[in-house]
C-alpha cells in the first residue's frame, strides 16, 4: 500500500524533472521553503511546511486562480488532493507539501 511519502514523492515527480530551471524564489521566513520552477508544463511554485502547525503564505498576485496539489495530514495514504485558489493565500496544513501550478 502507497503511504504518504509515496504520494509525495509521486507528487514532486510528476510535476518536475529534467530541464526544469530554478527560479530566483525570495522568502524571509523559516517556518516554511519554497522554490518557483520554470517547467516545460509552466511555471510551478513548491511549498514546504516545516512545522507541526498551519502556515499561510501569501503569495504572489498572479498566483489568484492557480492549481494547488498537495500532501498534508488531511489526504493521510492517498492520493495528492488538489484544490484552486480564490485569492494569494495559501493556508498550509502541518508538514504539507504543495505544488502551485501558474493559470
Amino acid at each position: 500500500e502507497p503511504n504518504a511519502r509515496y504520494w509525495t514523492l509521486k507528487l514532486l515527480l510528476d510535476n518536475f524533472g529534467l530541464g526544469d530551471k530554478l527560479a530566483e524564489t525570495k522568502n524571509t521566513v523559516n517556518t516554511y521553503s519554497v522554490q518557483a520552477f520554470l517547467t516545460a508544463k509552466g511555471n510551478k511554485l513548491l511549498v514546504l511546511n516545516k512545522r507541526n502547525r498551519v502556515q499561510e503564505v501569501t503569495l504572489p498576485p498572479d498566483a489568484s486562480g492557480s492549481n494547488v496539489q498537495f500532501v498534508a495530514p488531511s489526504t493521510g495514504d492517498h492520493r495528492p488532493d488538489s484544490v484552486k485558489l480564490s485569492g494569494r493565500l495559501l493556508k498550509l496544513q502541518p508538514f504539507e507539501v504543495a505544488v502551485v501550478t501558474y493559470k
